[in-house]
């Protein structure tokens, strides 16, 4: 993949699933593989409290 996309579209990260969600939300379409379903709880968390934040600010709130 490295040789196809270069080096400015493909990043080898350390597992850290809330940059991963984080990444994703800031524009950026992460390929990502997790290796256990358990990472897949913290990534909800992520999407949980990102999705409150962004309620909170765009003053949706009435």
């Amino acid at each position: 993949m490295l040789n196809e996309f270069g080096p400015e579209r493909i990043r080898d990260t350390p597992i850290f699933e809330t940059a991963f969600i984080g990444a994703a939300k800031g524009g950026m379409r992460p390929v990502v593989a997790l290796m256990f379903v358990d990472f897949f709880g913290v990534c909800f968390d992520a999407i949980y409290n990102l999705m409150a934040k962004n309620i909170y600010f765009s003053a949706m709130i009435h």
